[in-house]
This record gives C-alpha cells, structure tokens and sequence, in this order.
C-alpha cells in the first residue's frame, strides 16, 4: 500500500465484498467454503469465490446446506476488518442487499 488512504480503501472494498459474499453463501445454501475456494486480491480487496456448490438435503428435493454457521467470517477475517468495518460496512451491507430484493420498487 502507498499508504494508509489505500490500505483503508483495501478494507473497505473487502468489507464489501464479504457482506455480498455472505448473503450469497447464505441466499444460495451454498455450502464447501474452505478458504482455499477465496480468492482475495491483495491490491484491490475484491473476493471471487471458486466453485459454488449449493447444498442437497438428502432428506427432501430441496438445496439445504449442513454448515453451521451460515457464512464464513473467521477470526483473522474479524480482525482485519476491525468493529468499525465489522459493524459499519458489513452489517449494513448484508441489509442493503436483503432490502433491495424484498422491497417493492417504489
């Protein structure tokens, strides 16, 4: 990073990035998210994510995932982002996004 602007605009983009990131995961049931399926740019703080397999439930024809925690925000993931990102930029993300696809267009 040329600087701590930069480096603050990396996290802010990343912060983004995870909330769609996290609906999606969620939305989707989609389910395998090891960290190795992440592929997190360095310079930019966008995340692809690598073969999204949604979940089966073996019981009924439904997509259903076995995961216990509904998205993947692991510790180092926390700390990076710090509780300004964390409950600033996340959270709101996830809302904005669930918003946008249950409100009516006004």
């Amino acid at each position: 990073m040329s600087g701590p602007s930069e480096l603050w605009r990396m996290r802010r983009q990343f912060a983004s990035q995870l909330a769609a990131c996290s609906f999606m995961t969620y939305a989707l049931c989609l389910s395998s998210r090891h960290p190795s399926r992440f592929q997190i740019c360095r310079s930019t703080g966008q995340i692809a994510m690598t073969e999204l397999l949604p979940g089966i439930s073996s019981n009924l024809p439904v997509c259903a995932t076995s995961d216990v925690v509904p998205f993947r925000l692991t510790l180092n993931m926390q700390t990076f982002l710090g509780p300004i990102f964390t409950e600033g930029i996340l959270t709101s993300g996830i809302l904005a996004i669930a918003r946008s696809l249950t409100e009516p267009e006004v």
